[in-house]
């Protein structure tokens, strides 16, 4: 992660805020309170995508301190700043899931726990005397591993998805016309024809209901290459104008699934008019290596793979 962009964010939107607080004109409170927002959430995104490439070492730097920040951690200038959307992120609630819901043992209904939430409410320094701790009985194991609600599949572990469980993912179904008259599709890479889609993670705050545009925006940044970045912009833009609707799927089978994980999808739909100007760039925006892309009827559809036929049959 780059820790001192973070770092250097969050300390700005902790200083803009505390400074709003002694500010006298309501124009200036307003002015520094939105520029505090927008450097959180300037951390946040940085933290999206540190979290979404690599989560253990996120874990680690998002305590790491850093020098030129009085020895401050992320978490710590966060914490410090009242920065609640960094503190909600997936990645932060994560570790002190790690340092503290998976230490302490809680017994429901004992008196032992009533009595500890007791000495915790009068004196908090003697719950460690009181609260029982046992790390052993949460400690990882492969039995605890999560099974894949479709059932086994034969291969164990996480093969080649990211994550071990549920991994979110989303699949593109880009159609033109009114009446969906012709639909895009990608063929070469397997057996059956599939859409254009991709891997995606939410965070914990996020609803899962609102996001999505702006998914389709960050997937979209990720694969426009054509050296006009005006002209860039202008196609992700046109491109996300034409989202009609998401339907969430869920957990299916799909070839990429494991034992111990799977995709969890949610079908998006793009609807171009006929006569959309922008049909090559967006193809090249949405093409996969080795693969050719068409647009096709309904009823020329080469076989789909299940997973992206069911999410097409969701939407159109």
């Amino acid at each position: 992660m780059q820790t001192d962009i973070s770092a250097g964010a969050l300390f700005a939107a902790t200083f803009l805020r505390s400074l709003s607080k002694i500010t006298r004109q309501n124009s200036d409170i307003e002015e520094h309170k939105f520029q505090a927002r927008e450097f959180e959430l300037l951390a946040v995104s940085i933290l999206d995508v540190c979290y979404f490439n690599n989560k253990e070492n996120t874990m680690d730097l998002l305590v790491m301190e850093r020098g030129s920040y009085g020895t401050l951690s992320c978490m710590m200038i966060a914490s410090e700043g009242n920065c609640q959307e960094f503190m909600q992120h997936r990645a932060c609630q994560e570790y002190l899931d790690r340092v503290w819901a998976h230490t302490l043992q809680i017994k429901s209904f004992s008196l032992r726990f009533f009595f500890s939430l007791v000495i915790g409410a009068i004196c908090p320094p003697f719950v460690p005397f009181v609260a029982e701790y046992d790390e052993s009985k949460y400690d990882k194991s492969p039995d605890a591993k999560e099974v894949n609600p479709e059932g086994r599949v034969g291969t164990a572990g996480k093969g080649l998805l990211p994550e071990m469980g549920e991994n979110p993912a989303c699949i593109f179904v880009v159609t033109r016309g009114r009446k969906n008259e012709e639909i895009l599709v990608l063929k070469g890479v397997h057996y059956y024809a599939q859409f254009p889609w991709f891997l995606c993670y939410h965070p914990r705050s996020c609803t899962q209901s609102t996001c999505f545009r702006g998914l389709i925006r960050f997937f979209c940044q990720s694969r426009v290459n054509s050296g006009n970045e005006a002209i860039d912009k202008a196609v992700i833009e046109d491109f996300c104008a034409y989202f009609v609707k998401y339907v969430n799927i869920g957990a299916i089978s799909d070839p990429i699934n494991c034992d111990n994980a799977w995709v969890s999808f949610t079908a998006l739909h793009i609807q171009l008019p006929l006569d959309y100007k922008l049909v090559e760039e967006v193809e090249n925006m949405l093409m996969i290596k080795e693969c050719t892309i068409s647009w096709v009827t309904r009823e020329e559809l080469p076989k789909l793979r299940k997973s992206h036929r069911e999410a097409m049959e969701a939407v159109i």
